[in-house]
């Protein structure tokens, strides 16, 4: 059968798994977890997100932090991680619940879960989806120790067409491996502190102390809403702080905070 996975298959698969096991930071695991599946699976594009510890319940987005992307880049990144589109019409099917149930990594197409009727209806198809030119979804729910440790996700656009029964086995048999790495490097990272160096940060980027505060949270993880309120700040202050802190470090988006953050520490 065309599905079955093939001697080739295989081997890729093992070369993928020891470079996965061999990864000794978050950001280099996403970054070759993704590129190892994409070599298996043709995607228009890739993004892992690490999920935020103690944040977030069931399907909400604001679970997920730290995205990684290869392939076609990825817009509208702040907006889904602060929330936008977390309404009864977007949660059905961007973040399944059942990735949130079990214990296990759970792998699955989105056209296994909806209509394409429905998908097509939604405001975050029409407003993420559309204006990216990507269409079809497989998806990942990682799992370590019983708890989610993040998601990874395959977009294809509606000319490639829908990822098929082979290729979502091929991220099925990957899912465990990642995601036990993922944990175990996430643990060796709060064991070892996190949170800027803000004597770096002023120095070298010129942040105020306010900057370094509401930066600081952002790279542990903290979600926007529960940092305007530990700051006692209004959303619109928050918004003007993070324009200032991401145009001082010449990013563009979180994912661009994370890198600076993890560059500094490896410096």
């Amino acid at each position: 059968m065309q599905d079955e996975l093939s001697s080739r298959d295989w081997r890729e698969l093992l070369e993928s798994v020891q470079k996965i096991c061999l990864c000794e930071g978050v950001t280099e695991l996403q970054e070759t977890a993704l590129e190892c599946v994409r070599g298996l699976i043709p995607s228009r594009q890739g993004i892992f997100f690490v999920s935020r510890e103690g944040k977030g319940e069931g399907d909400d987005p604001r679970a997920f932090c730290r995205p990684v992307v290869v392939g076609a880049k990825a817009r509208y990144i702040d907006e889904f991680l602060q929330g936008r589109y977390t309404g009864d019409e977007d949660r059905d099917f961007f973040f399944c619940g059942e990735g949130h149930l079990g214990k296990e990594a759970v792998t699955f197409r989105a056209s296994d879960k909806i209509s394409e009727r429905y998908l097509e209806s939604t405001r975050i198809y029409r407003e993420m989806y559309v204006p990216q030119g990507i269409h079809y979804a497989l998806r990942s729910f990682l799992f370590y120790k019983g708890r989610p440790a993040g998601l990874i996700i395959l977009f294809n656009a509606k000319e490639q067409g829908d990822f098929t029964d082979r290729q979502t086995e091929i991220l099925a048999i990957l899912a465990p491996y990642v995601a036990k790495r993922l944990g175990m490097l996430v643990e060796e990272e709060r064991a070892a502190g996190s949170g800027l160096d803000k004597a770096y940060w002023k120095k070298n980027y010129l942040l105020t102390p306010r900057e370094l505060e509401i930066a600081s949270l952002i790279v542990e993880g903290v979600a926007d809403v529960d940092i305007t309120s530990a700051l006692c700040i209004t959303p619109a202050t928050f918004k003007k702080h993070v324009y200032n802190i991401y145009r001082k470090l010449g990013v563009n988006d979180r994912g661009g905070l994370f890198r600076r953050y993890l560059d500094a520490e490896g410096r």
